[in-house]
Protein backbone atom coordinates (compact mmCIF):
# COMPACT_ATOMS: atom_id res chain seq x y z
CA UNK A 1 0.00 0.00 0.00
CA UNK A 2 1.40 3.53 -0.58
CA UNK A 3 2.32 5.47 2.07
CA UNK A 4 0.53 8.46 0.94
CA UNK A 5 -2.68 6.79 1.78
CA UNK A 6 -5.31 8.76 3.15
CA UNK A 7 -8.56 6.86 2.98
CA UNK A 8 -8.86 3.15 3.22
CA UNK A 9 -12.04 1.07 2.59
CA UNK A 10 -12.04 -2.55 3.96
CA UNK A 11 -16.23 -3.07 3.78
CA UNK A 12 -17.48 -6.52 4.08
CA UNK A 13 -14.25 -7.98 3.35
CA UNK A 14 -14.77 -10.94 6.08
CA UNK A 15 -11.73 -9.38 8.27
CA UNK A 16 -11.43 -12.02 10.89
CA UNK A 17 -8.29 -10.38 12.32
CA UNK A 18 -5.89 -7.87 11.66
CA UNK A 19 -2.08 -8.40 13.10
CA UNK A 20 -0.48 -5.60 15.10
CA UNK A 21 1.23 -3.14 13.04
CA UNK A 22 -0.25 -3.85 10.22
CA UNK A 23 -1.29 -0.28 9.71
CA UNK A 24 2.28 1.33 11.10
CA UNK A 25 3.32 2.58 7.46
CA UNK A 26 0.18 4.19 6.36
CA UNK A 27 1.59 7.76 8.19
CA UNK A 28 -0.50 9.87 6.21
CA UNK A 29 -3.90 7.72 6.54
CA UNK A 30 -7.01 9.78 8.04
CA UNK A 31 -9.52 7.61 7.48
CA UNK A 32 -10.07 3.53 7.88
CA UNK A 33 -13.48 1.87 7.36
CA UNK A 34 -13.10 -1.75 8.75
CA UNK A 35 -17.13 -1.95 9.14
CA UNK A 36 -19.04 -5.17 8.09
CA UNK A 37 -15.94 -7.28 8.53
CA UNK A 38 -15.97 -10.36 11.22
CA UNK A 39 -13.47 -8.67 13.99
CA UNK A 40 -14.33 -10.04 17.16
CA UNK A 41 -11.45 -7.65 18.68
CA UNK A 42 -8.67 -5.64 18.28
CA UNK A 43 -5.16 -7.10 19.74
CA UNK A 44 -2.40 -4.41 21.12
CA UNK A 45 -0.97 -2.68 18.93
CA UNK A 46 -2.80 -2.43 15.74
CA UNK A 47 -2.16 0.41 14.98
CA UNK A 48 1.54 0.76 16.20
CA UNK A 49 3.44 3.25 14.00
CA UNK A 50 3.65 7.03 13.34
CA UNK A 51 -0.03 7.54 12.18
CA UNK A 52 -2.31 10.36 12.60
CA UNK A 53 -5.72 8.09 11.75
CA UNK A 54 -8.65 10.68 12.65
CA UNK A 55 -11.29 8.56 11.74
CA UNK A 56 -11.94 4.71 13.09
CA UNK A 57 -15.36 3.05 11.32
CA UNK A 58 -15.47 -0.42 13.39
CA UNK A 59 -19.47 -1.02 12.80
CA UNK A 60 -21.23 -4.15 12.24
CA UNK A 61 -18.20 -6.07 13.12
CA UNK A 62 -18.40 -8.80 16.24
CA UNK A 63 -16.69 -7.11 18.66
CA UNK A 64 -18.26 -7.81 22.21
CA UNK A 65 -16.08 -6.71 24.53
CA UNK A 66 -14.17 -3.52 24.62
CA UNK A 67 -10.90 -3.74 26.18
CA UNK A 68 -7.82 -0.98 27.09
CA UNK A 69 -5.49 -3.14 24.73
CA UNK A 70 -7.98 -2.49 21.55
CA UNK A 71 -6.69 1.16 21.51
CA UNK A 72 -2.82 1.02 23.27
CA UNK A 73 0.37 0.77 21.25
CA UNK A 74 3.16 -1.09 22.43
CA UNK A 75 5.74 0.52 20.56
CA UNK A 76 7.97 3.85 20.70
CA UNK A 77 5.07 5.61 19.22
CA UNK A 78 2.74 5.12 22.37
CA UNK A 79 3.23 8.73 23.44
CA UNK A 80 3.73 10.83 20.59
CA UNK A 81 2.05 9.53 17.92
CA UNK A 82 -0.53 6.71 16.92
CA UNK A 83 -4.42 6.97 17.20
CA UNK A 84 -4.18 7.86 20.81
CA UNK A 85 -3.81 11.32 20.36
CA UNK A 86 -4.95 11.42 16.42
CA UNK A 87 -8.16 9.76 16.87
CA UNK A 88 -11.27 11.66 16.92
CA UNK A 89 -14.37 9.82 15.84
CA UNK A 90 -14.80 6.54 16.45
CA UNK A 91 -17.55 4.33 14.95
CA UNK A 92 -18.53 0.97 17.33
CA UNK A 93 -22.37 0.88 15.86
CA UNK A 94 -24.13 -2.36 15.83
CA UNK A 95 -21.74 -4.71 17.60
CA UNK A 96 -22.64 -7.32 20.21
CA UNK A 97 -20.87 -5.41 23.09
CA UNK A 98 -21.62 -6.67 25.95
CA UNK A 99 -18.96 -5.37 28.21
CA UNK A 100 -16.69 -2.45 28.57
CA UNK A 101 -13.52 -3.08 30.55
CA UNK A 102 -12.45 0.49 32.93
CA UNK A 103 -10.77 2.86 31.22
CA UNK A 104 -10.83 1.11 27.90
CA UNK A 105 -11.34 4.23 25.94
CA UNK A 106 -8.51 6.53 27.96
CA UNK A 107 -5.72 5.64 25.65
CA UNK A 108 -7.97 7.87 23.35
CA UNK A 109 -6.51 11.08 24.36
CA UNK A 110 -8.29 13.04 21.45
CA UNK A 111 -11.23 11.09 20.97
CA UNK A 112 -14.30 13.84 20.42
CA UNK A 113 -17.10 11.49 19.43
CA UNK A 114 -17.73 8.00 20.14
CA UNK A 115 -20.73 6.82 17.89
CA UNK A 116 -22.78 3.27 19.56
CA UNK A 117 -25.65 2.23 18.23
CA UNK A 118 -27.43 -1.44 19.18
CA UNK A 119 -31.19 -1.50 19.19
CA UNK A 120 -30.84 -4.50 21.83
CA UNK A 121 -28.24 -2.60 23.95
CA UNK A 122 -28.95 1.01 23.50
CA UNK A 123 -30.22 1.26 26.86
CA UNK A 124 -27.14 -0.25 28.80
CA UNK A 125 -25.17 2.35 26.46
CA UNK A 126 -27.06 5.17 27.22
CA UNK A 127 -26.17 4.52 31.23
CA UNK A 128 -22.56 4.05 30.12
CA UNK A 129 -20.25 6.05 32.63
CA UNK A 130 -17.50 8.29 30.84
CA UNK A 131 -15.58 8.16 33.86
CA UNK A 132 -15.78 4.53 34.03
CA UNK A 133 -14.22 3.67 30.70
CA UNK A 134 -11.71 6.77 30.45
CA UNK A 135 -14.38 9.60 28.25
CA UNK A 136 -12.71 13.00 29.11
CA UNK A 137 -15.83 14.99 29.33
CA UNK A 138 -15.39 16.66 26.03
CA UNK A 139 -16.27 13.53 24.12
CA UNK A 140 -19.58 12.85 23.03
CA UNK A 141 -21.68 9.82 22.86
CA UNK A 142 -24.34 8.83 20.43
CA UNK A 143 -26.47 6.49 20.71
CA UNK A 144 -28.61 6.87 17.44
Amino acid sequence: MSRNLVELVLVRCNIESIDPGTFGSLQQLRWLNLSGNKLEKLDRGVFDGPMHLKVLDLTLNQIDSVTRDMFASTGEFSSLFGISNSLKVLYLRQNPIESFESNSFAPLVALKMLHLFDKHRNERYKLLSREEVGLSADCMITTN
